[in-house]
């Protein structure tokens, strides 16, 4: 039955039963299968070549190729064993080719580098860039200009930090930034000769540490941070004054003292001046900081919480972040010991959607039922990135803000488009309306190289901070969406801005004080 099947039975030198054996005897194991192999895999063998066969010479009941063993071909001897040879397992013989012998890999001779390339040196890989600059400006540490800390400091707060102008200390800077813009520069122009990985992966971010350590020990020796603001800790509020819960001078001084303290952050005020509009030097600058100075001493001469609603896409829900680095709530964290100081504490109501989210035209149509009545509210935050809203909604959410006494401010540029002609936007910014626009420029823009998205999960915002202040990772962007430190440069140009106008407020509250209102 197994060679019907087409099955070839190979027992080696098993007993097999025959039918007419006595049934009592013992079983005898199963036949092993073996599956039909193609035809070439079936050598040719005699019993002369080591086959089993009893009569010597040709055995009729060789296997040739092509053919399959038959009950036929069976041979038992005189005790009924089986004397067929089984089919042996083909073997490959080795090739008598002799395979080439490899060749040696030879490293190449200098001459041939400097031909492939002529400006490298061949035999060393670029581990740093250019040469420290050793021309900085530095000062012995006699000359150290102690931090200014307290109230009792009579330089706390000076509206004119002339600490921070200092000659030396503006150079020191310009001679920094100048160090990190040659080194992205030198890697730039060395980026196809190395390779994608000596820039993005092996080199770039430890070369900068190496560079940021240097500086930060530059600094610590030389130019250490002078205004320290306390942070989140209470602020003295000194005396009260004609009802209110304060001394509106030393809360002026507390406001200047957060300024001076960004701007040496910063390593000056001048990136925080050109990202925001109007800027400090436009005319419509004073006007626009009277409506939002004039905003913040209403709330604070009536005791009242100063409420700030925030809309936007996945960058305002701090999408990829914890929503605690969220930059309304960094804001919220840098400006609150101001406002406490002041009795009043600063409500965040954030509608941040995700981009499959309600639409911005939609969001703005339904401001009131997201964010409450527009009495509660005194400024209005935009911030929409990559989902760009029609201007003629823009249009009409600003004049409706505004005509209900609601600043509308923007954490981007209003009008990618410039659909606003100049007029228009003059006087939207004389009645208080603000944005910002490139605030990339608080970082160097040679920090990382240009090569897409290269920046993406580094740490580094162009002035050697690798860490925020709150101590979260220095990472400007995980993505498209900012990380904790991109947050915090946000959070920071309208904390330098509100700061100031919190200031105006107090001299115009310690003013009508003098004047007996």
């Amino acid at each position: 039955g197994l060679v019907a099947l087409g099955v070839a039975t190979d027992v080696g030198k098993a007993s097999v039963a025959s039918p007419s054996s006595d049934p009592d005897s013992v079983r005898q194991p199963s036949p092993t299968l073996r599956p039909i192999l193609p035809p070439t895999m079936y050598p040719s063998r005699d019993a002369s070549a080591g086959g089993r066969g009893e009569g010597g010479g040709k055995d009729e009941s060789s296997v040739s190729p092509g053919t399959q063993p038959t009950s036929a071909g069976s041979s038992t001897g005189a005790a009924g064993e089986d004397t067929t040879t089984p089919t042996p397992k083909p073997t490959l013989a080795p090739s008598k080719k002799e395979l080439p012998s490899p060749k040696p890999t030879l490293a190449p001779s200098k001459e041939a580098a400097a031909a492939l390339f002529p400006t490298a040196q061949p035999s060393i890989w670029p581990t740093y860039g250019p040469a420290m600059a050793t021309n900085w400006p530095t000062a012995s540490v006699s000359e150290k200009i102690p931090p200014v800390t307290t109230p009792n400091d009579e330089r706390y707060g000076k509206e004119d930090a002339k600490l921070i102008r200092h000659q030396n200390r503006i150079k020191f800077w310009e001679s920094m930034r100048k160090h990190l813009a040659d080194e992205a520069a030198y890697k730039q122009s060395n980026f196809l000769r190395w390779g994608k990985g000596f820039d993005m992966l092996n080199t770039w971010e430890s070369e900068r540490n190496q560079t940021c350590t240097a500086v930060h020990k530059a600094m610590a020796n030389h130019f250490p941070p002078v205004y320290v603001f306390p942070g989140q800790q209470p602020l003295e509020r000194g005396s009260p004054t004609r009802g209110l819960p304060f001394n509106p001078e030393l809360l002026r001084r507390h406001a200047f003292q957060l300024r001076n303290m960004l701007e040496e952050y910063y390593w000056g005020k001048r990136a925080l001046w050109e990202s925001m509009y109007p800027r400090a030097t436009e005319a419509t600058y004073a006007k626009g900081m009277e409506a939002l100075s004039d905003a913040l001493a209403r709330k604070i001469v009536h005791q009242r919480d100063f409420v700030m609603g925030f809309f936007g896409s996945s960058v305002v829900a701090a999408q990829d972040n914890c929503f605690h680095y969220a930059y309304p709530l960094q804001l919220r964290r840098t400006l609150l010991p101001l406002f406490e100081a002041a009795g009043i504490d600063i409500e965040i109501r954030t509608s941040g959607q995700n981009g499959d989210g309600g639409e911005a035209e939609v969001q703005m149509r339904c401001l009131e039922a997201i964010m409450g009545d527009l009495s509660e509210l005194d400024i209005v935050n935009f911030g929409w990135w990559m989902i760009r809203t029609n201007p003629p909604s823009r249009h009409e959410t600003i004049r409706r803000l505004l005509s209900r006494g609601v600043l509308p401010h923007f954490s981007e540029f209003v009008d990618y488009g410039r659909h606003l002609n100049e007029h228009e936007k003059v006087e939207y910014y004389k009645l208080g309306m603000m944005e910002i626009n490139g605030w990339q420029n608080l970082y160097a823009p040679q920090w990382w190289p240009k090569m897409g998205r290269a920046h993406w999960g580094r740490n580094g915002d162009g002035t050697c901070h690798r860490y925020t202040r709150e101590g979260a990772l220095g990472v400007l962007f995980y993505n498209w969406h900012p990380g904790p430190a991109g947050f915090q440069l946000i959070a920071d140009l309208w904390a330098y801005r509100y700061a100031t106008a919190f200031a105006m407020a107090m001299e115009k509250i310690a003013k009508e004080i003098q004047g007996g209102d």
